[in-house]
């Protein structure tokens, strides 16, 4: 280990190594790493939060200094409804960063109405979402109901995406900047599978200014 920083309210430990060129987070409370920072062409040589800790700053041997924006922590995904089955189907897979995973809703019937909520550790700006609004495994993708409408709820907003019927990665595009600490969810429309009779959403990712918010879980 070369060089290591600890965010202002402790819980986060960023460390970077000569021996690898990225720089990696901690949950100082687990001991899990949450995050991989790729960027750098050679090895870290130091690190830095900002006071507010919204913000940490690497500089590398390779002569460059890169802002990353620290991550959002979830501190809540809850689900009105999901298939509880070894762990591959619940809320928290919606933001897990793998498509191989989903949440499953299990209302009796296609899942309209059926919720995802998400609760974070502090207030973020949003202006473009982008939802993979299916179970994105391809032996299973026409096999479950798609989202075909999918309403946003923050506080007394309400914004509805619509997307089309294709394995794809679709924006929902926002009017303008949202913000928010809590962030709902709700099925309106799907195109059915015609065989088993749940509704699935593979991943949502939250975008600003054309870069990601990263949410750690």
């Amino acid at each position: 280990i070369e060089t290591l920083a600890f965010s202002p309210d402790g819980k986060i430990l960023a460390s970077g190594s000569r021996e690898s060129t990225f720089i990696e987070l901690w949950d100082t409370k687990t001991g899990n790493r949450v995050k991989k920072l790729i960027g750098h062409n050679d090895s870290i040589k130091t690190l830095a939060f900002s006071p507010d800790g919204k913000a940490l700053a690497s500089g590398g041997y390779d002569n460059d200094i890169i802002v990353w924006r620290t991550p959002v922590k979830a501190v809540s995904i809850t689900a009105s409804s999901y298939i509880d089955y070894k762990n591959m189907y619940t809320p928290a897979a919606v933001f897990d960063e793998n498509p191989g995973t989903g949440w499953l809703e299990a209302q009796d019937g296609p899942g309209i109405g059926e919720k995802v909520m998400l609760e974070l550790n502090e207030e973020i700006k949003v202006d473009e979402i982008m939802v993979m609004p299916g179970y994105f495994d391809p032996g299973w993708w026409a096999s479950n109901n798609r989202v075909k409408k999918l309403k946003m709820i923050t506080g007394d907003k309400e914004m509805v995406g619509e997307f089309t019927n294709e394995m794809k990665a679709q924006i929902m595009q926002l009017p303008g900047e949202v913000c928010f600490k809590k962030v709902i969810f709700e099925i309106v429309d799907i195109f059915a599978s015609g065989k088993d009779n749940d509704t699935g959403i593979s991943e949502i990712f939250f975008y600003y200014k054309g870069e990601r918010v990263e949410i750690i879980l």
